[in-house]
């Protein structure tokens, strides 16, 4: 088995289209590493800039507590340090959250740029893998069995005292061995570029990360090469193994993602922006219909006895218009987790989902993004309720 599997590294380190799709791996991640260092940077340098602005803007309020519960700040999502690996999506995600301390109003996306480019696919480690090292263990593998069958080697080998088992998993290993230094040539050259020009800084925690990535891809790749040695055990012309592996590949790419996506938008319902207005609407009239009649009264005389009844009021609108938003929100990132979910039956897909999963990034770092900012919102709520509380000789901003 050793024999046969030292064989396979040097038969497939030899080969000329190894040799082409590494150099062609290779410069991928080099082209991810160039590009991920200049867009981090961009991105962190713009999120400073941001907070700086936002507390800037709240120095400016703080001291009226009043200005400071109403004041509308802009909520912005700190750049992954690993969106190299996956970027799932994030540059067409909203990284800004307008919010005061009684509601998160609505979502942007600011980013750098030109917008007509982004539907390019990213060239994050996800692609690269998932599509360039599975048509690379394809390429490895077609062959593996079928060639020897047409050149006859094959039942020379068997000939030999030599297990079929010992054969197959002897060329597993030669090949999974030939395709792991591809690989990590890639990502040496990537890490040595981020190096370079000073990328996000290898904390405990991305090196951890970036291993774990390894692992997953290792397991993706082991998949592609196991079906390419499978397909080309059963057939006995190489051509044909090669024909129906590159269809399999196409299918598990392409086909199952794009038909994941079509048929759950196709069964889900996503309120429009239309739609979650008027519902807003409505949720305040009723809100209004179920208070006493003098709770929508100002007679301008904060210390009246219906202000308390009218500042619940409208604090209970507010909260009701919140799950109203909070739905249409919940129902995207459900349809999304939906696409991710059955997108994971091919292995191209789980890997990206795992991955996604891993860093953080994508669908699961927006819903984790909204998750802090509603966290500082009622932190915010808190302090304004807790110093509102202290001054009983000033109308309320909240009645509790």
């Amino acid at each position: 088995m050793l024999n046969i599997t030292r064989f396979q590294i040097l038969d497939g380190l030899r080969d000329a289209m190894f040799l082409f799709l590494t150099v062609l791996i290779v410069l991928a991640f080099l082209v991810n590493g160039v590009v991920y260092s200049e867009r981090y940077q961009s991105e962190l340098q713009d999120f400073r800039n941001a907070e700086s602005r936002q507390l800037e803007s709240l120095e400016d309020v703080r001291s009226n507590l009043q200005v400071l519960a109403n004041f509308n700040q802009r909520f912005h999502q700190q750049p992954s340090p690993v969106a190299f690996i996956t970027d799932a999506g994030s540059r067409f995600l909203p990284n800004v959250v307008v919010l005061n301390a009684f509601a998160r109003f609505e979502l942007q996306r600011q980013q750098r740029g030109n917008e007509k480019m982004e539907i390019l696919p990213a060239l994050d480690w996800s692609f690269i893998i998932g599509v360039l090292m599975s048509l690379l263990a394809i390429l490895m593998s077609y062959r593996a069995f079928s060639g020897e069958k047409e050149s006859g080697t094959l039942r020379l080998l068997l000939s030999n005292p030599l297990s079929r088992f010992k054969l197959f998993f002897g060329k597993y290993f030669g090949v999974l061995i030939v395709l792991i230094i591809a690989l990590f040539l890639g990502v040496l050259t990537h890490l040595l570029t981020l190096s370079i020009l000073g990328g996000p800084p290898m904390s405990v925690e991305v090196v951890e990360i970036i291993a774990w990535a390894l692992f997953l891809s290792v397991l993706s790749i082991s998949l592609f090469l196991l079906l390419g040695l499978a397909l080309s055990a059963m057939t006995a012309n190489s051509a044909v193994s090669l024909v129906v592996l590159l269809i399999l590949w196409i299918f598990v790419i392409a086909v199952v993602p794009g038909l994941s996506r079509l048929v759950i938008v196709q069964v889900t319902e996503i309120p429009g922006s239309e739609e979650v207005a008027a519902e807003q609407e409505r949720v305040e009239e009723e809100t209004k219909r179920s208070f006493p009649q003098e709770a929508g009264v100002w007679m301008n005389r904060p210390f009246a006895e219906n202000v308390p009844l009218r500042a619940r009021m409208f604090r209970t609108i507010t909260e009701e218009q919140q799950k109203v938003r909070d739905n249409a929100t919940n129902a995207q990132i459900n349809q999304a987790s939906l696409v991710n979910l059955f997108s994971g039956i091919s292995p191209s897909g789980l890997l990206a989902g795992s991955l996604e999963s891993l860093c953080g990034t994508g669908i699961i770092g927006f819903s984790q993004f909204m998750e802090t900012a509603e966290r500082y919102r009622r932190q915010l709520i808190s302090f304004v309720v807790e110093r509102d509380q202290l001054d009983p000789d000033t109308p309320h901003l909240i009645y509790t």
